[in-house]
């Protein structure tokens, strides 16, 4: 016997029965799962998808087409509540992901003393890019 696929409207209404509302920020925690990035994720039509592209599409129909992204006002991935997201494009998502990123690669804080945005888009630590410098000039590929 094959499983009985589900709608949208079940998969949201079982998303909700495990999800918890952060009093504070109003963000909507699902408690069930996250892929290996952190975001909430369900079952749907026989595929694992982000739990925040289904609540756009749900609540604000945005098409599930790999060119439109569902990008965070919030800081969580885990987030699914659509007043928290927004439809955008990989450039904006990206723009979203820099600009709410607190640690560099290195785990140096961005602080505004320690931070310049490359473009006006993209945040740049200052540690890091001293550090580059040593070591390029180090490996003569810097004067």
């Amino acid at each position: 016997m094959g499983s009985v696929m589900k709608s949208l409207s079940e998969v949201i209404e079982k998303a909700r029965k495990n999800t918890l509302v952060d009093p504070t920020t109003g963000c909507w925690i699902y408690l069930k799962g996250c892929n290996a990035k952190g975001y909430a994720v369900v079952g749907f039509k026989g595929k694992l998808i982000q739990l925040s592209r289904l609540s756009l599409h749900y609540y604000k129909d945005m098409p599930l087409i790999s060119s439109v992204f569902a990008c965070h006002h919030c800081e969580r991935k885990d987030c699914w509540n659509p007043e928290h997201l927004y439809a955008g494009d990989g450039n904006s998502n990206m723009q979203d992901y820099s600009r709410n990123l607190r640690y560099c690669l290195r785990g140096h804080e961005y602080t505004p003393e320690n931070t310049y945005l490359y473009k006006g888009k993209y945040k740049v630590c200052r540690k890091c890019v001293r550090v580059n410098k040593k070591i390029y000039r180090a490996e003569g590929r810097l004067k």
